[in-house]
């Protein structure tokens, strides 16, 4: 008589695949917390220079220019713009605390409190840190730290929205927002824009691509962040009551959003926040005030634009 074949072969084998899967979900796992530790067990003597906050909200919040530490054993830049934007360390803090009073919880953060004549974290490691070695292992810690927390976020969350934070001098004052699109791109007139490659190039490229809205409508349409900041009174370039610089001064984003949004790490997508000093950055009360506009344009553009909602 003919006997059934075992199960016990199959059995096995699924048993195996089974503990060779565990095993590799263990790696990945210890993996993803090396990577989430590595700003933390990395130069940790750069911790009095860049201080780093894990965040539970899909924000990180970046201040590398309002940094006040200038200590002897770094040398000091002697090129570039040296200049602090004042009080933009506690604005981005304030937005922060903000966030942290409505939801309960608080986004990542990334501060530089080395003071701009001694680290430029917003610009390649070269004009940054002007061959000082130990403003190379500040920079290095900056930047670790916003990529653990792209990471963490996009583990979370799948997605990651930064908001770097600064200020500004320029004659005309209003906030302005950085894409990573020359002035020359957002001086174009919509059809124009859209019909470029400016959405591939700009910090929107991965939301441009996973809502399909056009990059004009994406900066400067009417839910745009720019028009949901100006809901709160303020004036901002780029915004449906004010959609081109023209010729006059505009920040259109430098190293940090070009760097760590779309282009080098899917998922995230960001901008380039620039404020004003008097009645924006200069008083607790307007710095508070400011946030709370802040939050409340973050909140309804990761509503409308993400599959998020925002705790409560």
């Amino acid at each position: 008589m003919r006997l059934a074949p075992s199960p016990f072969p199959l059995l096995l084998t699924i048993f195996q695949a089974v503990v060779i899967a565990i095993g590799y979900l263990g790696l990945l796992t210890g993996v993803l917390e090396a990577n989430a530790a590595e700003p933390d067990a990395a130069e940790s003597g750069m911790k009095d220079y860049v201080e780093f906050q894990r965040g539970t909200l899909p924000i990180i919040l970046t201040a590398p220019h309002g940094g006040r530490e200038s200590p002897d054993k770094v040398a000091d830049r002697k090129e570039g713009v040296l200049s602090i934007d004042r009080n933009s360390q506690e604005l981005a803090r304030e937005i922060n605390a903000e966030l942290k009073r409505r939801t309960g919880r608080e986004p990542a953060m990334v501060i530089s409190l080395l003071h701009r004549s001694k680290l430029d974290p917003n610009r390649e490691m070269a004009e940054a840190t002007q061959g000082d070695e130990t403003a190379k292992k500040a920079w290095q810690r900056f930047h670790a730290c916003v990529d653990a927390a792209k990471r963490q976020s996009f583990q979370a969350h799948r997605f990651a929205f930064l908001v770097d934070v600064h200020g500004h001098t320029h004659a005309i004052k209003r906030i302005e927002l950085g894409y990573g699109l020359s002035r020359a791109d957002i001086n174009k007139e919509d059809t124009q824009l859209d019909a470029s490659n400016a959405a591939r190039r700009s910090t929107y490229a991965n939301l441009s691509a996973r809502n399909g809205k056009n990059i004009s409508e994406l900066i400067r349409g009417p839910e745009s962040f720019g028009a949901l900041l100006s809901r709160s009174g303020y004036p901002v370039v780029p915004s449906p009551a004010d959609p081109r610089p023209f010729e006059n001064d505009y920040y259109s984003g430098s190293y940090i959003v070009r760097h760590h949004t779309s282009k080098d790490f899917p998922g995230v997508d960001g901008l380039q926040l620039e404020c004003c000093y008097e009645g924006q950055r200069d008083t607790a009360d307007n710095r508070a005030k400011l946030a709370r506009a802040v939050v409340d344009a973050l909140k309804s553009f990761l509503e409308n634009n993400y599959d998020y909602e925002f705790p409560q």
